[in-house]
């Protein structure tokens, strides 16, 4: 009985042991994937585009550092793609940034049409925009900062927001949203994956077992590729979640006393088909702005009015439809601007 007892502590030490280097080798590879930022997104025939990225704050991601003229080739909605992405010390779509206070910078926060996608650094709205303003003022006076990511949801516009993007002390954020929020990734929404990541960050799988966290961890990996396999995909944020967001980027800016300026982006097919009705979550962008008493620049009144091509794809915009954008956001952010 003394050796059976001895046995069965020897192979309980032993699997402990043997749990502790797993759980260090997991560790390792998901650091290691994370700095890579090849998993953090997976953009469909776009590969170049998954390796752009670095781990950002929560479930959020970033544009990797000082990027200069990367060559990002592929197909997006079966059109081609071809475009080369510069980034600054900030991990932003644009050159170096001018010393603190010496600009009027304007944070053009979004996903991939505000990045964007299939154009050239210069060619993106944001960057158009700055030209525009600098032009009329006749020196460099003003400060467009990229902070388009793609794959980006409004929730991690929310925290890029208040995490890095209100540190850059801007005059006008200008954001855009709602391409992504919609979409189904997971069998949970963003929030809610953002709240399972902090509880783990916060020590929520701590136990005196290594062996235990290691069971714990296999179990709830089982059981979520059963649930992507079978189970119903959320949308990345509900309607009420969109709508919460946004009106918490404004609570955010307000505080600040910052001014939001909200953008409905229209698809492709609203535009050729002459259809200006809201699809999608741009109901909810509508009401929301409304009732939190944000501007929002209608992107459908400017380009139905347009006779020359404005998409690379059924989204994103090529550098004449950014064009417009800049336009229509000059227009419209003036009065606001100090």
């Amino acid at each position: 009985m003394l050796l059976a007892v001895i046995a069965v502590v020897l192979s309980a030490l032993l699997l402990e042991v043997g749990a502790g280097i797993a759980l260090n080798r997991q560790a390792r590879r998901q650091q290691a994937a994370r700095q890579d930022g090849a998993s953090l997104l997976k953009a469909h025939d776009m590969s170049a585009l998954d390796r752009v990225h670095i781990a950002g704050p929560g479930i959020c991601w970033l544009l990797k550092p000082n990027l200069e003229q990367y060559e990002i080739t592929g197909r997006c909605w079966n059109r081609d793609v071809r475009f080369l992405l510069s980034t600054n010390a900030q991990g932003l779509r644009n050159p170096p940034l001018a010393p603190e206070g010496t600009r009027t910078r304007i944070l053009a926060l979004g996903d991939s049409t505000t990045f964007g996608l299939g154009v050239n650094n210069d060619q993106s709205w944001p960057a158009q925009l700055e030209k525009r303003l600098n032009d009329a003022a006749g020196h460099p006076k003003f400060e467009v900062l990229n902070a388009g990511i793609p794959g980006f949801s409004a929730f991690q516009g929310l925290v890029y927001l208040d995490k890095i993007g209100l540190a850059y002390h801007p005059a006008l954020v200008v954001a855009c949203f709602g391409h992504n929020d919609f979409d189904t990734w997971f069998s949970k929404t963003d929030i809610e994956r953002a709240a399972e990541v902090e509880e783990i960050q916060k020590g929520g799988e701590q136990s005196a077992s290594d062996l235990f966290v290691l069971a714990k961890r296999a179990i709830e990996q089982a059981g979520n590729a059963v649930e992507r396999a079978v189970g119903d995909k959320k949308p990345r944020l509900t309607p009420q979640e969109f709508h919460d967001t946004l009106a918490e980027m404004k609570k955010l800016c307000d505080a600040r006393g910052i001014p939001i300026v909200f953008l409905r982006w229209p698809q492709e097919q609203q535009v050729l088909q002459r259809n200006p009705a809201p699809d999608h979550y741009e109901p909810t962008l509508i009401e929301t702005c409304r009732e939190i008493g944000a501007p929002l620049i209608n992107l459908y009144d400017a380009f139905v009015h347009v006779e020359e091509p404005l998409y690379l794809d059924p989204v994103h915009a090529n550098a004449a439809g950014c064009r417009v954008v800049a336009e229509a956001v000059e227009q419209e952010i003036r009065l606001l601007l100090p």
